[in-house]
């Protein structure tokens, strides 16, 4: 809310359109997101704009996807869905429009590089309920991504299995922004300045998300 909030009547972007450092430099001191630590996560920036900051930068795709915002003339501004949201101050309603934008009306693979786009966000409904249901515990994305996920041939084919790095990022990344699962984060035994990651669903996760999931029965798929 506090993005909708600061864009107010409209904050003129840059010539390449994305929002100025001035704005940025606000949005950092404000956002709350989850392991964010500014001096961690900026210290070999001299300057910080809009890409830089990737929980910014989706946040603002997010809200596009949502039609809470829009560019005019130079300026980005809120919809009349935007500042309804705003008005009312009803961050539930908000959280579900952008869930539902970010994985459902955004390609995730933008903020990654991997090819094989979409995959496994063409999955997600699956890999949700996936998810509700062994992710109690801590597990790693290359445990999770087997559990939850339906394998393509570019993935099995691959010499390199790198899987679990596209379920974390395009799937379990995500979810963490959104306060649905929470992460442990460990430096890497052989290489230190690396982190391995393991996941598990956040208190959030099944008060946010539900499902209406029906299993056919054996004995009638072999009919």
């Amino acid at each position: 809310m506090a993005f909708l909030v600061k864009l107010g009547k409209g904050q003129l972007l840059t010539k390449t359109g994305n929002l100025t450092r001035a704005f940025v430099a606000q949005m950092i001191a404000v956002i709350d997101w989850p392991g964010f630590d500014p001096e961690t996560e900026f210290r070999l920036h001299k300057v910080i704009n809009e890409p830089d900051f990737l929980f910014l930068h989706a946040l603002r795709i997010f809200c596009d996807r949502a039609k809470l915002v829009r560019v005019q003339k130079g300026v980005l501004r809120l919809t009349k869905n935007g500042r309804a949201l705003v008005e009312a101050n009803d961050t539930g309603r908000l959280n579900r429009k952008l869930f539902e934008a970010a994985f459902w009306h955004t390609n995730l693979a933008y903020f990654d590089g991997y090819s094989l786009a979409p995959w496994p966000q063409s999955n997600i409904g699956l890999a949700l309920w996936c998810l509700s249901v062994v992710a109690h515990d801590w597990c790693s994305s290359s445990d999770l991504v087997r559990l939850c996920t339906i394998p393509v041939n570019g993935v099995l084919e691959e010499e390199r299995d790198f899987s679990g790095q596209l379920f974390e990022a395009r799937i379990l990344r995500p979810l963490a922004w959104f306060g649905l699962l929470d992460v442990e984060a460990t430096p890497d035994e052989t290489y230190s300045f690396l982190l391995n990651r393991r996941y598990r669903k956040a208190d959030a996760f099944d008060r946010f998300i539900a499902f209406d999931v029906v299993i056919e029965r054996a004995n009638h798929l072999m009919q």
